[in-house]
């Protein structure tokens, strides 16, 4: 199997057994197609899952890429992303993986520090709240 049959086969598993996962995308990467203003970015995160409050439309699982159209800001598009241009997949359970560590180790570095420490919720009071 190859790396991006690797890939393929993760992001559809993740795709069918999770609420949504998230593809670290390298917009330098040739074939990349993304709005413009995030191909500025160089690395980008997108949002994918089978069970989005907002359906994803026209979603294309290839042998060499994907393509979906997602929203950005509202606004939908049609991205198309090489299987060479994902860096890493990342799962809701916090699993992930990582096929370019060093393209994505700034962005994955608060999971790394501790991957088994809980996320905890920033509670706050609200006075005159009803009870």
């Amino acid at each position: 199997m190859t790396v991006d049959q690797e890939k393929r086969a993760a992001a559809l598993q993740l795709y069918h057994n999770q609420e949504s996962f998230f593809v670290y995308v390298d917009t330098a990467e040739p074939g990349v197609h993304v709005p413009p203003h995030l191909r500025e970015r160089g690395m980008i995160v997108l949002q994918l899952g089978a069970h989005m409050p907002k359906p994803i439309k026209h979603l294309v699982w290839g042998a060499d890429r994907f393509g979906a159209e997602l929203s950005f800001g509202g606004e939908d598009f049609y991205c198309v992303v090489p299987w060479a241009a994902v860096h890493a997949l990342v799962g809701q359970d916090s699993k992930w993986l990582i096929y370019s560590p060093d393209k994505v180790a700034g962005f994955l570095a608060p999971l790394v520090e501790d991957p088994a420490k809980p996320i905890r919720p920033v509670l706050r009071m609200i006075k005159g709240g009803k009870s």
